[in-house]
């Protein structure tokens, strides 16, 4: 884990998921980076509640993800 991975993980207080939340060092990331994708690039394919979800528990996260030079 990087330190500004470790410093969104912590900044957003919770996990996209059980198994991101059990396994924080080596899944969270994976299983974060899928909700940015649909967040960032599939919106429409998303209901409301789902997209309201991933926007509030992860701001940090996803930032991050916007980040990177992909």
């Amino acid at each position: 884990m990087t330190p500004a991975w470790g410093a969104a993980q912590e900044a957003d207080g919770g996990f996209v998921s059980t198994y991101a939340r059990d396994h924080p060092d080596r899944e969270d990331f994976a299983e974060s980076v899928l909700p940015w994708y649909a967040v960032r690039r599939r919106s429409e394919r998303l209901d409301a509640a789902t997209r309201t979800a991933i926007l509030e528990q992860t701001p940090n996260r996803l930032e991050y993800f916007d980040r990177q030079p992909w």
